[in-house]
């Protein structure tokens, strides 16, 4: 219930609901980390502590984020995934995406035949193993650019973005200086199956465009 009317609404009703009741039991805000306890229905800010306040007063340990619906755990102090969960709430996104005409929905890239094909023919296949050196590429340190690659190197290996970039979704309305495009070539670039360290040059190019504050 808390996750139809308040993450997901799938009614114009459900919208307003969310817009009018989803503030701040504390501060009366709409807060961007805004979350919903799992027992009692109170609304707190999690920025401010509000939230964690009601958790620890209450002893109320599971709350719901209502802009991205995961679940909150203060024991463990983190989100959590449960499995059946996901499988429960996945009615009510179905739901959701259809409302909002959303046909495309992203899944994880997995070989047809044909790809399979062509991968037992190649004489160079890339294999992993639990010593696989593939998606592991050093990077150059372009000056002062070592945070840059510790935030890359943290992109490149994170599951859900390497699906997404993997599955080709993003369509390009920009051109030469689009970063999710560039993005997208480094992700090739790091599972390509070398060894060789990456030159960042072009992608800190578009940031420095996009970004000038960070230009140096």
């Amino acid at each position: 219930m808390l996750y139809k009317s308040f993450v997901k609404p799938t009614s114009r009703n459900d919208c307003l609901t969310k817009a009018l009741f989803c503030l701040c039991a504390v501060c009366n805000e709409h807060s961007p980390r805004l979350h919903v306890c799992m027992f009692c229905v109170f609304f707190g800010c999690y920025d401010t502590g509000h939230i964690q306040d009601h958790a620890k007063n209450e002893r109320h340990l599971l709350a719901l984020d209502v802009n991205h619906g995961r679940l909150f755990c203060f024991e463990c102090n983190d989100y959590v995934y449960w499995y059946s969960t996901m499988q429960a709430i996945e009615p009510l996104n179905q739901a959701w995406r259809n409302n909002l005409k959303m046909n495309h929905l992203l899944t994880p890239w997995a070989p047809e035949q044909s790809d399979m094909e062509v991968f037992s023919s190649c004489v160079k296949k890339l294999k992993y193993e639990a010593s696989s050196w593939i998606g592991l590429r050093g990077l150059y340190n372009l000056g002062n650019t070592c945070f840059m690659n510790c935030i890359i190197q943290t992109l490149m290996h994170t599951p859900l973005l390497r699906n997404y970039f993997f599955s080709d979704p993003h369509e390009c309305y920009i051109g030469d200086n689009c970063l999710v495009c560039e993005i997208s070539e480094l992700f090739k670039k790091f599972f390509c199956g070398e060894k060789t360290p990456i030159n960042l040059c072009k992608i800190l190019h578009i940031i420095w465009n996009q970004a000038r504050h960070l230009a140096g």
